[in-house]
């Protein structure tokens, strides 16, 4: 403090007067939050506050609260009741949302340090909060004194951001996608993250593949596929802030479809991630069927055998199409087989009296079908079951299809002429599955004959179909019936 000169009357002055004022402050006073004043929503931190007395006397009734929720609305104190923490008598309130310390005492130069644990609400806005205590007041001798605040900046971390995806999003069912996780600490509030914690159970149907190629770029941690099972994990890892690591393993799929993975929420000592959901889209192979067109034919007569490449399911095309069919015993193709495909390109090979469709080099594309048609003749009578080989293309195997193809032989039912037998008159021949009728003077009425005496009636049908018309007949007077091997003309005699 400085004065100006002094003067008097008569022209005197003098040099100004001065002095120092030594102002000290006689109590630090200071707070810190711990685990580097970081926490995660939901989670607790430790906050530290030390006193020390500056001065050379005795520092008496040292008071001063903290309103935490001045800080962060919700926070509050887990610690119980102190006493004795800063000289005989002093107390420290718990269980509150506001501490209040009250009734300490230092000796000179003496300090004191004290603690509390806080916990932060779950519903916590990552952020950056700063706690501000009241001044610190107190007594130096018959001197009541008041220090400034502490105060002390704690940061509610921001969890890192997590996702996943399957590579590639569509397959084919029977091969195999790799699902990525991806854990993104680059955020606003972001802190090193521990003990990272992840569970991903496999949707029904979905498995760790038989090569897994589990991978992680977190740091440390412990990452469990088991080929085969359907839950991948992983435990224990750790990532800088403002960095972000990847984790990876491959899933197969037996059955086509579409199928939503969502993992368990990821959790580290950073909070909650929430969950992360990816689908991934599995086409089936084409569908492969046969049927043959009649089902059921006479000895000697066509069929049309179609094979169906069906693979309106699928988004993908299905190239490279591999069909081969061995005839079995008792057909072969028709001398004019009518072969033809409205499949995309390709070879389609089918010999006159031969025994071997084949179908090589073609495609069908997505969401549509296509067919391979060839005519067969049937050569000898019976139920012939037809089964081809696996039919394989880019999309992988469709198995193998089958049909069956029922050949009739032919009889004959010959009613001979009056000279030696008498037909009676108005009786009515009618029955399944007759091919050829045939009367001499007979009337034909929607596959009806009534036959008029004196005429003759042949009848050509498939053998099965002869006994109900003998059961017709029986008992008539005046009808007989014969049944020979092959057609023949009914004449008299025979």
């Amino acid at each position: 403090n400085v004065t100006s000169e002094v003067g008097a009357d008569g022209g005197i002055s003098g040099p100004a007067a001065r002095d120092v004022l030594d102002v000290t402050e006689h109590m630090a006073f200071a707070k810190s939050f711990g685990s580097n004043a970081q926490v995660a929503a939901g989670g607790s931190v430790q906050l530290d506050f030390s006193i020390t007395n500056l001065s050379t006397e005795t520092v008496t009734d040292i008071n001063f609260t903290d309103d935490l929720n001045t800080m962060l609305s919700g926070a509050t104190v887990l610690t119980s009741a102190q006493t004795d923490i800063c000289g005989v008598g002093s107390t420290l309130n718990g269980q509150t949302t506001k501490l209040a310390f009250e009734d300490g005492a230092l000796a000179p130069g003496a300090s004191c340090t004290f603690s509390v644990a806080v916990s932060i609400p779950a519903n916590s806005v990552p952020g950056d909060y700063l706690n501000l205590t009241s001044n610190i007041t107190s007594n130096v001798g018959a001197n009541s004194l008041t220090g400034n605040p502490a105060d002390a900046q704690l940061r509610v971390l921001e969890p890192p951001l997590f996702s996943k995806a399957f590579t590639p999003g569509s397959i084919l069912a029977g091969q195999s996608s790799t699902i990525g996780f991806k854990i993104d600490n680059q955020v606003t509030y972001a802190g090193p993250v521990t003990d990272i914690q992840l569970t991903d159970n496999l949707p029904a149907g979905m498995v760790i593949a038989d090569e897994p190629s589990a991978n992680a770029s977190c740091t440390g941690g412990t990452l469990t596929a088991v080929a085969g099972s359907s839950l991948f994990s992983y435990k224990g890892g750790s990532l800088a802030a403002n960095a972000e690591c990847t984790l990876s393993v491959d899933v197969s799929v037996a059955n086509a479809g579409d199928y939503l993975n969502t993992t368990e929420p990821l959790t580290s000592s950073s909070g909650n991630s929430g969950t992360a959901s990816a689908k991934l889209h599995v086409d089936p192979q084409p569908a492969f069927g046969k049927e043959f067109k009649p089902a059921s034919i006479l000895l000697g007569d066509l069929s049309t055998l179609v094979l169906t490449i069906d693979n309106a399911l699928s988004t993908v095309a299905a190239s490279n199409i591999s069909l081969r069919d061995q005839l079995p015993a008792g057909m072969a193709i028709a001398s004019e087989p009518y072969a033809k495909t409205d499949c995309e390109q390709g070879t389609l090979s089918a010999a006159p009296g031969s025994m071997l469709i084949s179908y090589l080099g073609g495609s069908v594309a997505a969401s549509s079908a296509c067919t391979v048609q060839v005519d067969v003749v049937g050569l000898m009578a019976g139920e012939h079951l037809n089964t081809t080989d696996d039919l394989t293309s880019s999309s992988g195997s469709s198995g193998k299809a089958q049909a069956e193809l029922t050949v009739d032989a032919l009889g004959t039912i010959c009613f001979p002429g009056p000279d030696i037998y008498v037909i009676p008159e108005g009786i009515i021949f009618s029955g399944p599955g007759i091919t050829d009728i045939s009367a001499e003077g007979g009337i034909m009425s929607e596959g009806e004959v009534i036959i008029d005496p004196p005429h003759s009636l042949v009848l050509r049908a498939p053998f099965a179909d002869f006994a109900p018309l003998l059961q017709v007949l029986d008992g008539e007077p005046g009808a007989q019936l014969r049944v020979i091997a092959e057609p023949v003309n009914c004449n008299v005699g025979n």
